[in-house]
């Protein structure tokens, strides 16, 4: 039990790395990083 969940842990946590990772690439040049009321988006110069 203890190992099941050890190893399911790990899978996780390399999950959290890997798919942002994988992605990376395909983000934009710009993110924005707020949006205000009338949904404009914000972006950090």
């Amino acid at each position: 039990m203890k190992t099941t969940l050890r190893i399911s842990i790990l899978a996780l946590v390399l999950l959290s790395f890997l798919f942002p990772a994988f992605y990376y690439a395909q983000l934009p040049e710009q993110i924005p990083i707020h949006f205000n009321a009338a949904g404009k988006a914000w972006f950090w110069q």
